[in-house]
C-alpha cells in the first residue's frame, strides 16, 4: 500500500486520487486488517455481513453475542476460519472511512447468507443456549465501500 501511494501521488494522471489522508489510513491498518479490507474495497457491490443474537423465545428483546461476522474462509482448504479480531477491524475500517456497515439494509438474495448456520460462532452459540427460552438468530446487513474507500482502493492500486 505504502509503495502504490507515491507513485499514484507523483503520476499527474491520477494524482488527485491521492488524498493526504490515505498515508495515515495506512498507518493505522495493520497487516491483517489490510489483507481483509481488501475484498471490501475491491466489490463494487455490497459484501453480506451479519450480527449474531441470543433472541428470547417470548419476544421480549435480544443480546448482541456478535458484531460483524464475515464469511472468513481458509483460502486452501476452503474452509471456515475464525478471527477473534474481525469485529474491532471492521470497527476500524468504519471510523477511518473506508466502509459502511448497515443491519437495517441487506442483500435480497437469501441465500447470499446460507453460510451463517454453518460457521463455528453460530454452532458454538447455539450449543451454549437455554433451549426452553432462548433461540440464536441472525441479523443480516451489508458491508460497502464509502466513496473515501473506492478513492483510496483506487490510490493503492486494487
Amino acid at each position: 500500500m505504502y509503495l502504490n501511494l507515491p507513485a499514484t501521488a507523483m503520476d499527474g494522471r491520477v494524482s488527485s486520487n491521492a488524498h493526504p489522508a490515505f498515508v495515515e489510513i495506512i498507518k493505522q491498518l495493520d497487516s491483517d486488517d489490510a489483507r481483509l479490507v481488501r475484498e471490501a474495497l475491491q466489490s463494487p457491490t455490497p459484501i453480506p455481513i451479519v450480527q449474531i443474537h441470543r433472541k428470547l423465545k417470548d419476544d421480549k428483546g435480544f443480546n448482541v453475542l456478535l458484531r460483524h461476522l464475515l464469511d472468513l474462509r481458509d483460502t486452501q482448504a476452503n474452509k471456515p476460519t475464525e478471527d477473534p479480531r474481525l469485529p474491532a477491524m471492521i470497527d476500524n475500517w468504519i471510523r477511518l472511512g473506508l466502509v459502511e456497515v448497515a443491519y437495517d439494509k441487506h442483500l435480497a438474495d437469501a441465500t447470499r447468507y446460507s453460510w451463517v448456520e454453518e460457521r463455528p460462532e453460530f454452532l458454538r452459540f447455539s450449543q451454549d443456549l437455554n433451549s426452553a427460552t432462548e433461540k440464536i438468530e441472525f441479523q443480516r446487513g451489508i458491508i460497502h465501500r464509502t466513496e473515501l474507500g473506492k478513492q483510496f482502493s483506487s490510490a493503492i492500486g486494487l
